[in-house]
């Protein structure tokens, strides 16, 4: 996925246009439409990633994961993924593993 689609994506859940998102931004009109293009600053790249709340890594593509740098995690997280490499599962193995879970949570729920 490109860069320009994944800020698409990314204003439609915050539920934002990309003109309001390049206001606040504080870039200039259309300036994200031209990212299809050519990658942006390295500030600008910064300012979106911060405003959605993802890594600039995750919008340029280089990772799958959207938390910044620096956001607590509970140490669950930490402790699951350990798990998850010590067994050496893949990613549709942990896919699976979080759909049980889901299914158990809401299960519980009833």
């Amino acid at each position: 996925m490109e860069l320009l689609e994944r800020i698409k994506i990314l204003a439609a859940e915050k539920g934002v246009s990309l003109a309001k998102m390049e206001r606040e931004c504080g870039f200039s009109k259309n300036s994200v439409m031209k990212w299809d293009k050519s990658i942006p600053s390295g500030e600008k790249l910064l300012r979106a990633a911060q405003y959605f709340g993802v890594s600039a890594d995750y919008l340029l593509g280089n990772s799958k994961c959207r938390v910044m740098a620096g956001e607590e995690l509970p140490d669950i997280y930490f402790h699951f993924l350990k798990g998850a490499k010590e067994l050496n599962l893949t990613e549709s193995d942990m896919e699976l593993l979080l759909d049980i879970a889901s299914r158990f949570k809401k299960e519980d729920v009833r």
